[in-house]
């Protein structure tokens, strides 16, 4: 019974890490998988789509990341929220 118990509380922990991680990667993950796809419909092999994809959406982390960081405006770090936030909640 007390086992159970925890492995209730570890479970639960794992989907609330899991949702977290899915609410900060959607945006890059979407790009990834639209270039990605781009790429393979265009006439690239499946190699080639994997890597652009994910290439594409390490760029785009990185680029919202550091925009976020270095950007003096609110104003621009919102926009940067905002992007981040739109993919998470359609695909949540």
């Amino acid at each position: 019974m007390a086992f159970g118990l925890l492995m209730t509380v570890v479970g639960l922990g794992a989907l609330c890490a899991l949702l977290y991680n899915c609410a900060v990667y959607a945006l890059p993950v979407l790009v990834g998988l639209w270039v990605g796809f781009g790429v393979l419909h265009l006439g690239g092999g499946p190699l080639a789509a994997f890597a652009t994809g994910c290439i594409s959406a390490g760029r785009a982390f990185g680029l919202c990341q550091a925009i976020f960081e270095r950007a003096r405006s609110n104003a621009l770090r919102w926009v940067a929220v905002i992007v981040f936030v739109v993919p998470a909640v359609l695909v949540g």
